[in-house]
């Protein structure tokens, strides 16, 4: 049978010289004879064919370990570790996927940040959004914009976890379209949180696809302060167009930070938005 050195070898099969050696180091991939007085290393020609399994192998960013144990399977063994192999790599790119939504989400955030820079804030003016899926969780029953929710809206971000979703760093929540004359009545009956893709939720919790829709709405730097005098405008403005108020429709708040370093000011600008699709 002709033999190759380990140029040939190299040049034939595309793997390094180096490579080839540590192959053989390492017992995964040895020449089929070795010139003792020389320790040239030679080659069959049909060793080829079983390189080019171990490049596969390696393709599959298998480990070299792996790949050791892997060549001594039998086909059937082999091909149910390919199987599993292709069931690793769908659910990798599913959360490659997932990802990608995320830092698209969040270029929507930002994008929707600036945007609010630049709009006079205290206006009452009209948006449209494209669809969303909510994570959603009901509201601790005294949970009021004068509270500070960081606790309750941790448990979105821990059901994200434990459902090994990207958690979103944008947050909000929803509470009855009414005519509150305090901030202490204006109570929220939902924290909610943007995900991108469907998931396996702990019975507390559920997920709410809503709609493209266009909204009314009004943003502001946040403050306990001037929050209800903003709502109210809000409100005027939605009873004004729409003359009457429905129990049926929420009223979403939505906080952005004015800027994302650690070390500055927690300073936010707040949304209230009002759907639109229940006129």
């Amino acid at each position: 049978m002709q033999r190759l050195s380990i140029g040939e070898m190299s040049k034939l099969s595309n793997v390094s010289i180096q490579t080839l050696r540590y192959y053989d180091q390492i017992g995964l991939f040895k020449p089929a004879f070795v010139d003792n007085s020389s320790g040239y290393r030679y080659y069959n020609i049909d060793q080829l064919f079983y390189l080019d399994i171990v490049k596969y192998l390696r393709h599959l960013e298998l480990p070299l370990k792996q790949i050791k144990q892997i060549i001594a399977l039998p086909p059937a063994q082999l091909n149910e570790l390919l199987e599993n192999r292709s069931s690793l790599i769908d659910a990798k790119i599913a959360q490659l996927l997932e990802i990608k939504q995320a830092l698209k989400h969040q270029q929507q955030q930002i994008t929707t940040q600036l945007k609010q820079a630049t709009r006079p804030l205290g206006q009452v003016y009209h948006s449209h959004e494209a669809k969303q899926l909510l994570l959603q969780k009901n509201s601790p029953t005294d949970l009021t914009p004068l509270a500070k929710p960081d606790k309750e809206v941790r448990l979105l971000t821990q059901q994200l976890e434990r459902s090994q979703a990207v958690a979103s760093l944008q947050y909000g929540f929803a509470f009855p379209l009414k005519d509150y004359r305090s901030l202490s009545a204006l109570t929220y009956s939902k924290l909610v949180m943007p995900v991108y893709r469907k998931l396996e939720l702990d019975p507390e919790f559920e997920l709410y696809e809503l709609p493209a829709t266009e909204w009314l709405a009004i943003s502001f730097k946040w403050s306990t302060d001037t929050y209800l005098e903003h709502y109210q405008k809000l409100l005027a403005a939605y009873q004004k167009e729409f003359k009457t108020l429905t129990d049926q429709t929420d009223v979403y708040e939505i906080s952005v930070p004015i800027t994302y370093s650690v070390t500055g000011n927690s300073e936010f600008i707040t949304e209230l938005k009002i759907p639109l699709y229940h006129r």
